[in-house]
C-alpha cells in the first residue's frame, strides 16, 4: 500500500514539474497580444476607444535588444477588429488615429512609447484587423527609464470610415 501511494505521489510530482516548466518557458515570450471588437454604424461616425496596457497581466514593456527576463517583452500587441454594420456602395477610407499616449497619467514621457499600426486605407463590409504594436524606445538615462518602467500605458484609439 505505501509504494502504491509513493507511486501515485511520484507521478503526481512529476506532472506538475513538467506544467511548471512549461508555463515558465512560455512566460518567456516576445510578444503580448490583446483583440478587440469595433463596429462603426451607418454614419459613418467616429468610434472611439481606449487602451490601457498593465504590466502585471501584459508583460513588462522593455527596449528592443535589451535582455529579458521573465514577464518582459520588447512589444506588446493590440488587435481590434473594425467592422461595418451596413453594406456599402463601395470601399470607404479609413481613418485610425492614436491619440492621448499616457504613462502612469503623464503624457508619454521622454517620448519613449511608440505605437504603430497595419491599418489599410480602406474598409468594405468584409471588415478589418488592425495590429497595433507598442513599443519602448532606448531610455537616455536612468530617469528616463524610472518614468516609464513597469506603470500602465494607456492610449486613445479613433476609427473613422468616410466616402472615397
Amino acid at each position: 500500500m505505501k509504494k502504491l501511494l509513493i507511486a501515485i505521489l511520484a507521478v503526481v510530482f512529476m506532472g506538475g514539474s513538467a506544467i511548471g516548466a512549461y508555463a515558465y518557458w512560455d512566460s518567456l515570450t516576445n510578444v503580448q497580444s490583446e483583440t478587440n471588437i469595433i463596429t462603426i454604424g451607418e454614419g459613418l461616425q467616429l468610434q472611439s476607444t481606449t487602451y490601457t496596457i498593465d504590466a502585471a497581466t501584459d508583460g513588462t514593456l522593455i527596449p528592443s535588444g535589451n535582455t529579458e527576463k521573465p514577464g518582459d517583452t520588447t512589444a506588446i500587441e493590440v488587435e481590434y477588429t473594425v467592422n461595418l454594420n451596413f453594406v456599402p456602395t463601395a470601399p470607404l477610407n479609413l481613418t485610425v488615429t492614436v491619440t492621448s499616449i499616457l504613462v502612469d497619467a503623464v503624457a508619454n514621457p521622454y517620448s519613449l512609447v511608440q505605437i504603430s499600426d497595419d491599418a489599410p486605407a480602406t474598409i468594405t463590409e468584409a471588415g478589418v484587423l488592425i495590429t497595433f504594436t507598442v513599443t519602448l524606445n532606448e531610455p537616455g538615462d536612468a530617469t528616463e527609464y524610472a518614468a516609464v518602467a513597469a506603470k500602465p500605458i494607456s492610449f486613445d484609439v479613433t476609427f473613422a470610415a468616410s466616402e472615397a
